[in-house]
């Protein structure tokens, strides 16, 4: 592992600051087939939701692979009508709702991907997914510090997420791992969010710069009790997603050329948490992430 010394010499001081933060939690209702109605049982789910925090709703609904594009334009966007009436019967104010369309099929789903033969579609793609934007309460945090303390600490490069540009050949030492910034995902799939572009490509150059590195991609998710299993994969409805994570990761690195024999993945779920309680909603971030562990150089 990678680490080197700091040393500190500290004067009093106090610094006090605001932050204002905001927290986003997803929520899913799940249709029949050719149908937007929505069961009763899915008014619990918001039963705890605080309507005063809200900043924003945004609402995508989607179809699976079932019937022509004409009618699953038409079928998503009254699943994503019907969820936002949903909503405002239930008390929410509709001035929050900013965004309710309709994404018609599912990008992952297709007759070669369903898992349960008993549904002649796949039911974790009919769905409605809500994402509420909170507002987090202002806090303001103090830090003392003593006058005249010297002290040295370990830097530990596992502690902080990396960006790939400012790694150099010198630091692909056998057993150092890096947090990679920036390779993030849509809530619950492993699909990359438009963020995670720029270090793939760079973790791609890197590999191609490197040709003797070999790598382990390591998926990690947030937001569970590290007793709880893998996270629930909405696009295939396993219980793997920091596994499908890492492997979307992998998948990526095949096609911009890279051998498979020089690359291995795994998802460990929430068990090597760097925040084990997450407290906000960068710690969640900093907790869902891909890291790379080098196996060989």
């Amino acid at each position: 592992m990678m680490s080197k010394s700091i040393v500190f010499l500290i004067a009093i001081c106090l610094i006090s600051f605001e932050v204002k933060a905001q927290d986003a939690k997803n929520f899913y209702i799940y249709f029949d087939i050719n149908s937007y109605k929505i069961e009763n049982k899915y008014k619990h789910e918001f039963d705890k939701v605080d309507l005063s925090k809200i900043d924003k709703i945004e609402i995508y609904a989607y179809t699976d692979f079932l019937g022509s594009k004409e009618l699953n334009d038409k079928l998503s966007q009254q699943r994503a009508n019907a969820t936002k009436t949903f909503l405002i019967n239930l008390g929410f104010n509709s001035d929050k709702i900013i965004t309710c369309q309709g994404k018609s099929v599912h990008e992952n789903s297709s007759f070669e991907n369903r898992t349960n033969e008993r549904d002649r579609g796949i039911k974790e793609h009919r769905k409605s997914e809500i994402i509420i934007t909170f507002n987090v309460e202002e806090q303001t945090k103090s830090y003392t510090y003593q006058d005249t303390i010297s002290f040295e600490t370990k830097f530990d490069k596992k502690t902080e997420h990396t960006d790939l540009a400012n790694i150099k050949a010198e630091d692909l030492v056998k057993g150092n791992k890096f947090n990679i910034k920036n390779i993030n995902f849509k809530g619950g799939t492993p699909f990359f969010l438009p963020t995670a572009e720029e270090p793939l490509m760079e973790l791609l150059q890197l590999m191609r710069e490197n040709p003797n590195l070999k790598i382990e991609i390591i998926g990690h998710i947030c937001c569970q009790d590290e007793s709880e299993p893998d996270g629930y994969d909405h696009t295939d409805g396993t219980y793997t997603l920091s596994l499908n994570r890492a492997k979307a990761v992998f998948l990526f690195l095949r096609k911009g050329g890279i051998e498979a024999s020089r690359m291995t993945y795994k998802g460990v779920g929430s068990s090597q948490k760097l925040y084990p309680r997450e407290q906000n909603s960068w710690e969640q971030s900093q907790n869902r992430r891909v890291e790379i562990h080098v196996l060989e150089n």
